[in-house]
């Protein structure tokens, strides 16, 4: 097909019409194409399952899809002309300062923030930060924004149940080894294990319910016996191991076990139930570079010589205790 274009002139005193046609087929084409790459940009744009918006080279927003309306819950109105720095997190400002001013570099990015919902939410984003680049000049950067909040929720649970217990949200076995293998060798250690005496007769009497309730009012007030630098984990059951990393003599923690084994005397209520129990606990000193295994072994075998005592109280590990 050709495409042409035809002028025409009248010529009053001979009464004729000069015309002239031209040959117009490239220019049609090249206006159709332009056409279609806009019809084809403009698909990608609006109907694209990511956020894309376009920010100026002063940070400002000029233009956005409706999934960024979707995803964050903003009218274009509350957006356009706004700074994109005004809806990222504090914490994740700078990050994504640095890679806008790459990206105006010429430089494409990919990173990952977390930015503010209309309702104050937070929403974890995939971005990928592209120059626009015309007449080999940066005039602004095209922003496209991957919604992954469930993904990293999900990560964030999977990294939790790893390394936390469900019932308390204290550390577990594994985080409670982890934090012993970062604490100095060359300082004194004190390693406690303790558990509820007498805890089975609280599930055969009262339920598994109330033994549940029981142990996390345990694990409050263990957290509130210790200092900050401490860390109470709960191994299972009504077990939980404490570590006391740079204690300040011997007597230290003893003088926290003293605290710990007063507090558990107090009743607990639970669904009307008053309960009153009591804790054994085994503490071992560490002097030397001895290993993690060794340390709960005689704490274990502490605690269990507290119980021989009468239970409700505590023991001080030593080697005399590894020969009954």
């Amino acid at each position: 097909m050709i495409h042409i274009e035809v002028h025409c002139k009248l010529i009053y005193d001979t009464l004729k019409i000069m015309g002239s046609i031209i040959d117009v087929t490239s220019q049609v084409n090249l206006e159709e194409h332009l056409k279609l790459s806009e019809k084809r940009y403009e698909s990608f744009f609006y109907y694209n399952t990511d956020m894309i918006y376009d920010i100026d080279l002063n940070g400002t927003i000029i233009a956005m899809n409706p999934a960024c309306q979707r995803v964050a819950g903003y009218q274009p109105d509350e957006v356009i002309g706004q700074s994109f720095v005004s809806f990222i997190v504090d914490e994740h400002i700078d990050k994504t300062m640095y890679h806008f001013s790459e990206a105006l570099n010429g430089v494409p990015q990919q990173f990952d923030i977390t930015i503010w919902d209309k309702d104050g939410k937070r929403v974890d984003l995939s971005c990928s930060s592209i120059p626009i680049i015309v007449n080999e000049e940066v005039i602004g950067v095209y922003g496209i924004g991957k919604d992954i909040t469930k993904i990293k929720r999900a990560e964030e649970q999977a990294t939790f149940l790893a390394n936390y217990d469900p019932l308390t949200n204290l550390p577990n076995r594994r985080l409670f080894e982890n934090r012993f293998s970062e604490i100095s060798t060359n300082k004194k250690v004190a390693v406690m294990f303790t558990d509820i005496d007498h805890f089975k007769q609280v599930n055969d009497s009262f339920g598994h319910k109330i033994g549940d309730q029981l142990i996390q009012l345990v694990a409050t007030r263990l957290k509130n016996q210790v200092r900050d630098a401490d860390t109470v984990a709960r191994l299972g059951g009504d077990e939980f191991t404490i570590l006391l990393p740079n204690i300040k003599d011997d007597k230290e923690p003893l003088e926290i076990a003293e605290r710990i084994i007063k507090t558990m005397t107090t009743p607990f209520i639970i669904d009307g139930v008053d309960l009153t129990t009591t804790s054994s606990i085994g503490i071992t000193i560490s002097t030397a570079n001895l290993d993690y295994q060794t340390l709960i072994q005689q704490a274990d075998i502490a605690m269990y010589k507290a119980k021989s005592y009468g239970r409700n109280g505590y023991a001080l590990y030593s080697k005399e205790m590894d020969e009954h």
